[in-house]
């Protein structure tokens, strides 16, 4: 149950699909995408926010990492990260259960969450998207295979 169920009369509700492909980034690097998510009909007075990740799929081809980390710039103010010391970042972490490298297939790995909120300060005009390993928190990179991801983002937004 969200928390705008019991304590908020109205909810809008945005959805984004991002992509790290070069024709659907708005800025940013493969490595490093930024994101557009100027929704237009986004109001500025939201008293509570949810953020939802759906769906993460991302190619690991000839990628050795065992833990991906995925990482957006949304302020999350009841959340803090073991791995920095501060404030979290993480919004979804999926696990290769194969580890190998030098494939001749792709591989892909999938994470799907859509009943898990992560509060969210507020929905920005733009979003950085990174994918990290778990061990040094290093940029995952994702450019010298031609490695892509697609994560499904759902915001809920509690106004009155």
């Amino acid at each position: 149950m969200g928390c705008g169920d019991n304590m908020y009369d109205k909810k809008d509700t945005f959805k984004a699909v991002l992509t790290n492909s070069d024709d659907n980034r708005f800025g940013g690097t493969i490595n490093e995408a930024v994101f557009n998510l100027g929704f237009s009909n986004k109001k500025n007075n939201y008293e509570y926010i949810e953020l939802y990740v759906d769906n993460f799929c991302i190619d690991t081809d000839d990628l050795g990492n065992q833990f991906y980390c995925v990482r957006a710039d949304f302020y999350q103010p009841n959340s803090i990260n073991s791995l920095t010391n501060g404030s979290n970042d993480i919004i979804a972490t999926v696990v290769q259960p194969n580890l190998a490298t030098s494939r001749t297939v792709d591989l892909a790995l999938t994470y799907q969450n859509p009943t898990a909120p992560i509060q969210i300060g507020s929905i920005p005009n733009k979003v950085s998207v990174r994918i990290t390993n778990i061990e040094n928190n290093n940029t995952i990179d994702l450019y010298t295979n031609n490695n892509f991801y697609i994560l499904n983002l759902r915001f809920i937004a509690y106004y009155n």
